[in-house]
């Protein structure tokens, strides 16, 4: 369509999310005319 689009997809587990945040935060501040959203995951285990 002509609009220049980017798609950043990073695979993490629970315990890396706060870093994560950080990454959005930073990239956020950098290119401030982005929409920038970080999704949360689940566990990828439980014990039962």
């Amino acid at each position: 369509m002509g609009h220049a689009k980017a798609l950043i997809i990073t695979g993490h587990q629970k315990s890396e999310e706060a870093g994560m945040l950080t990454v959005v935060e930073r990239i956020r501040e950098a290119f401030p005319e982005l929409e920038v959203a970080f999704i949360g995951s689940p566990l990828a285990l439980s014990r039962i």
